[in-house]
């Protein structure tokens, strides 16, 4: 099995940049079909150089999408090029930290067991607890689980009653090795109604931890970690809000949390007409 890397990102200063090119020699020899790739910012064609040198495959397709319809408009018109039946979504700053068989023996994990989505970012050992207390299915490298909404609820109870702190509570996250079909089905569907995030960016993608309507999916998480963030080097602190962890420039951090509360009650005002929306209406028109 080979996958398709996807890349639709910008390189729009030098550190991102060295990051970029570090994460691209971590990966670059795992089984690679075809790379899709499109590189917005300032940067992008000193990337595109290092890449045009270091890719020697045929099956490379660039772009030079602006991301002025949007992230997703882009993502649409490349998705015309993937070859292969899974994804690996490129995000520049992690790298691999095993070695490469390692790599592909996940690869045939998942290919072999029908994994719909592989989340490779892992910051902390925990991320593996609920699913060893569900007694997940397991292969040599890796844990899943066959999600609908009801196991979805339960594995939250499980975070909840066992105070697991960093487990991964997004059912879609952009760090990931995704199932072609999925893929599809994410950029394709106009899903939130609401939007959390402008349509420039790619973060609308992932998935929260109530969007059970994308269920059921089988969800697969590293038994070790595989992949270390390598952008922690600027003057910024971790924040978790709604179970996600958010980099703060650290003269930024007494704005935030005077902000939190407002912001506390619109993301959820938001949250539930979401819900409402894509768990009932957009079902019974579908019908």
């Amino acid at each position: 099995m080979t996958l398709t890397v996807f890349a639709n990102i910008k390189i729009d200063d030098s550190a991102r940049l060295k990051r970029f090119k570090k994460s691209f020699f971590s990966f670059n020899r795992a089984n690679i079909g075809t790379w899709v790739l499109n590189i917005r910012g300032e940067l992008n064609q000193e990337a595109y150089e290092f890449l045009r040198k270091n890719l020697k495959s045929k099956n490379v397709f660039y772009y030079n999408l602006s991301s002025i319809s949007g992230w997703f408009v882009d993502a649409r018109e490349m998705y015309k090029k993937i070859k292969d039946d899974y994804i690996f979504i490129w995000n520049e700053d992690w790298v691999l930290s095993k070695k490469i068989s390692k790599f592909n023996q996940i690869i045939k994990d998942i290919s072999q067991n029908n994994i719909d989505i592989f989340h490779y970012s892992q910051y902390h050992c925990d991320i593996t607890k609920p699913y060893k207390i569900l007694k997940s299915p397991e292969t040599e490298n890796l844990y899943y689980l066959n999600f609908d909404k009801n196991l979805r609820k339960k594995y939250y109870e499980v975070i909840k009653k066992n105070n697991i702190s960093y487990a991964h509570r997004y059912i879609v996250s952009s760090a990931s090795i995704i199932k072609k079909s999925l893929f599809k089905k994410i950029i394709f569907t106009n899903d939130p109604p609401i939007k959390r995030w402008s349509k420039h960016t790619p973060f609308d993608f992932e998935k929260g931890p109530y969007d059970y309507h994308f269920l059921p999916m089988i969800i697969s998480v590293p038994k070790k970690k595989i992949f270390q963030d390598i952008d922690f080097d600027r003057q910024e602190s971790i924040v978790y809000f709604d179970g996600k962890a958010y980099r703060i420039k650290k003269k930024y951090l007494l704005v935030y949390y005077i902000k939190k509360p407002i912001k506390f009650f619109l993301i959820n005002a938001r949250e539930i007409i979401n819900y409402i929306i894509s768990n009932y209406f957009l079902k019974i028109f579908s019908k």
